[in-house]
Parts: C-alpha cells; sequence; structure tokens
C-alpha cells in the first residue's frame, strides 16, 4: 500500500464573513460523519450502550458497574442516550489551518514557491477511543462487518492536486522586504506560513496499513474530501487579511 504521509494541523470553528457554518476536524464528530457516509449500520444497541456509559458516563459507570440491578436501569437510560448521540451527525464542512512554508525567490517569476506536502497519499488524523460495537452494511459480505470502529480516522483529498504547484506572486522590491522582515539576528530568515482549508466530505471508505504509534492500524475510517477554499496567512495566526486567495 502506498506509504502516506501524516500532517499536524491546528483548527477554528467560524470563520469571519464565512456564509456556512464549519466545523474543525476532530474524531467523535468525523466519526459519525463517517458512518452516515459509508452505509454501516449498528449491529448491538447492548453494546454500544455499555461502551457509551464507560466512555461518556464514566462517574455513572464507576458507581453502579458492580451493581447489577441499578446497573442494568443505567444501562437501559444508556441505550437511548447512545442512539440519540450517535445519529446527531454535524455533516457541515471541514476548516484547518496548516502549517505550510515559501521557498527562496524565483526571479523569472516573481514570486515565492509555496511548499506543501499535498499529495495522493497525503491526509489528516484524529485519534479516538473508538467504538465498541459492532456495525454491518445491509446485506454485505463477510468483509463488511465491523466488531468495533477504529480510533482513528483519517481525511484524504480527492482534488489535492489544487495545492500543489502554487506560488506567491509578490515584485522583487516587496519580496526583499517581505524576506528582510522575517529574518532574525543571526540571518535566519522564517518562512513559515499558514494555509486555511476547507473542505468537504463526499465518500466514506475503509483504508488499512495506517501507522501509528509503532501498531499498524487496520479497518482506519477515511473521510474523502474536496478542498473547497484555500487562502495562505502569514504565520502570526491572523486571519484579517490573506497573502493570497488560492483559486480552486
Amino acid at each position: 500500500m502506498r506509504s502516506l504521509v501524516l500532517a499536524t494541523v491546528a483548527f477554528c470553528v467560524l470563520f469571519a464573513g464565512q456564509a456556512f457554518a464549519l466545523q474543525p476536524f476532530q474524531y467523535e464528530p468525523a466519526m459519525k460523519h463517517w458512518l452516515s457516509l459509508s452505509d454501516y449500520e449498528l449491529q448491538d444497541e447492548d453494546k454500544l450502550a455499555r461502551w457509551y456509559i464507560r466512555q461518556h458516563q464514566r462517574q455513572v459507570y464507576n458507581r453502579y458497574r458492580n451493581d447489577e440491578f441499578e446497573f442494568r436501569r443505567r444501562l437501559e437510560a444508556a441505550k437511548t442516550e447512545g442512539l440519540s448521540w450517535l445519529s446527531d451527525v454535524n455533516d457541515s464542512p471541514y476548516v484547518m489551518m496548516v502549517n505550510i512554508s515559501f521557498g527562496e525567490y524565483d526571479f523569472e517569476r516573481e514570486a515565492f514557491p509555496i511548499e506543501t506536502r499535498f499529495g495522493e497519499g497525503y491526509y489528516f488524523y484524529q485519534s479516538g477511543s473508538g467504538v465498541s460495537a459492532p456495525f454491518e452494511k445491509p446485506d454485505g459480505a463477510a468483509h463488511e462487518r465491523l466488531d468495533e470502529l477504529s480510533s482513528m480516522v483519517i481525511m484524504s483529498f480527492r482534488n489535492y492536486e489544487v495545492m500543489q504547484d502554487l506560488y506567491l506572486p509578490m515584485s522583487p522590491e516587496k519580496a526583499e522586504a517581505f524576506v528582510a522582515e522575517r529574518r532574525n539576528s543571526r540571518g535566519t530568515v522564517n518562512r513559515s506560513l499558514r494555509l486555511r482549508l476547507v473542505a468537504e466530505a463526499r465518500e466514506a471508505d475503509l483504508t488499512d496499513g495506517i501507522r501509528h504509534q509503532f501498531r499498524t492500524l487496520q479497518n482506519v475510517m477515511r473521510l474523502r474530501t474536496d478542498i473547497q477554499e484555500a487562502a495562505i496567512y502569514p504565520a502570526d495566526g491572523r486571519l484579517d487579511n490573506p497573502l493570497k486567495e488560492i483559486e480552486i
């Protein structure tokens, strides 16, 4: 399997002037979004209830787990709450801030090349607790049953090409000042920039062989997204004045 590249991502929830709500890329919302797109259905409500009460109601679990009568009553309530939680899906586009950098000035193009790592095997990931309950596709084959949901969900980009061969146009005079203001007393130039990215999930599938924390994960949930918007910003965190808006 093609090797995959991990990315460190920072997130924001809303952006001034955005016409629709955005969401950060986080494990539980993305996992539920994946389920809604994948056609996998829950097969055991009791197992979901036990997982839900351990994960989301830890105090209740610790207090009543040795009292089988009270714990049974608590599980019935947790079943209803767990099903409600699982069906509460946010399908809004995702927004991310990605670390990128600019290379040495191209005097022929009068632009800085933008260095990103976007490619076919590039993805972002979020980790969580997984879900200890079985899921299956209706009328699916044996391999279309999952005994549990993995502890990782990844996001890949179907139109990753739009993030390749990018340049930041700038006249030589402005470019010289741009570099000078980023050069420290030792002569080192800070070439860090930030890329604000908006992507919408279009497909959901599973992928194997993901290496994470010295383990190889199987049946990893993957959201396949389309990049809708992208803009380059300075590395200082300000989002009021993009250096370049990328045409998608």
